[in-house]
């Protein structure tokens, strides 16, 4: 290559994969001013085979690891003048998952995405029979490896010769990875949710649940007040605050409807999860209530002395169910100011 008449080089990789082993080879083309186009055995990998894994999978392994070998390889001849780079398997369904668009299994997710990022690589199919990496994925003694292996297919030379490419589409290969939508049991119908600014604003507008609490009794006795001749004055009483409270947890549970799930209203209209612990009937708080779960968790958690995650849950369990409450409860820790305040590392 380091010859004074090279005009250009030419780089192209194949890889191979079976049950015994990953193989991956690359070639280089050179050009010449006063010399024959020439081809050659540039490099070549191989490895033993992951176990338990698809062939579309291993073959997706070993275009991964083509790809990682021709950057390695770029970064190497970086001085040269290699103007391509192509890479060649013989699989249709790894072709797909790097040329296509969908939503795969992490496996496949991940390995494309690194090949994806070489945008410098140009991806072709090859036959099984002019693949000289199928040689090393196989197996084979040396004394049978011949001009294939150590040269590559002749036709690399000549772009017109380059075998024709076949329809990339879905098959049933491509179908097995990929993502299906988790059917999660329907616990509870959405009903079509009134706006309620007020509430809405009040939700909004205070970051204390026990100030909310607050605000909505006094709001309650204005209302009450203006409408009736006995006026409500003084400090405010436990049973106005219960009516308070009672009034956010029908507001937060106004999203869902009962459904056969073990959801039944008690005596005050409020839901509750009936299960099989006796005795044990916490009200039921959608997640999505309109920031009045995040409200109650941080009530409690600032309650048990900005405990932990664990201890917070264990005592909001005591009297809420909340679905995903430890994800809810991690998020509410997290923005505590004064749990980052003391937990904060010196710089």
């Amino acid at each position: 290559m380091h010859g004074v008449s090279l005009t250009r080089v030419i780089l192209h990789g194949f890889s191979d994969a079976s049950k015994l082993a990953v193989s991956i080879a690359a070639y280089a083309v050179t050009t010449y001013i006063a010399a024959p186009v020439q081809q050659r055995l540039l490099v070549a990998k191989s490895r033993i085979a992951p176990k338990d894994q698809s062939i579309p999978r291993l073959e997706l392994v070993a275009a991964h690891t083509l790809s990682r070998l021709m950057h390695h390889v770029k970064e190497v001849l970086k001085g040269e003048r290699v103007e391509e780079y192509h890479c060649w398997v013989d699989s249709t369904t790894v072709l797909y998952w790097i040329k296509g668009q969908g939503t795969w299994s992490q496996f496949v997710r991940n390995r494309t995405k690194a090949i994806q990022d070489k945008e410098y690589l140009q991806w072709h199919h090859v036959p099984t029979a002019d693949n000289p990496s199928d040689q090393g994925s196989r197996g084979m003694a040396p004394s049978k490896m011949g001009e294939l292996w150590f040269r590559g297919p002749e036709w690399l030379r000549t772009q017109e010769e380059w075998p024709d490419q076949p329809e990339v589409t879905e098959n049933s290969e491509n179908r097995k990875e990929r993502i299906k939508p988790k059917h999660e049991k329907q616990l509870l119908v959405k009903v079509k949710e009134e706006t309620n600014e007020t509430r809405d604003t009040l939700l909004s507008k205070y970051a204390s649940y026990w100030k909310l609490l607050r605000v909505t009794v006094f709001l309650k006795r204005f209302i009450h007040n203006c409408r009736n001749h006995k006026k409500y004055k003084g400090p405010l009483m436990t049973e106005e605050l219960h009516a308070a409270e009672k009034f956010w947890i029908i507001q937060g549970q106004a999203t869902v409807s009962r459904a056969d799930v073990g959801l039944k209203k008690d005596e005050e209209g409020i839901l509750r999860c009936v299960g099989r612990v006796p005795h044990y009937h916490p009200v039921f708080l959608p997640r999505n209530s309109k920031q009045l779960a995040s409200l109650i968790v941080q009530q409690v958690h600032e309650q048990m002395l900005h405990g932990g995650v664990s201890i917070t849950m264990c005592r909001m369990r005591e009297k809420y169910w909340i679905p995903k409450l430890r994800s809810l409860a991690k998020t509410v820790i997290h923005n505590c100011n004064v749990c980052k305040r003391y937990l904060k590392k010196p710089i």
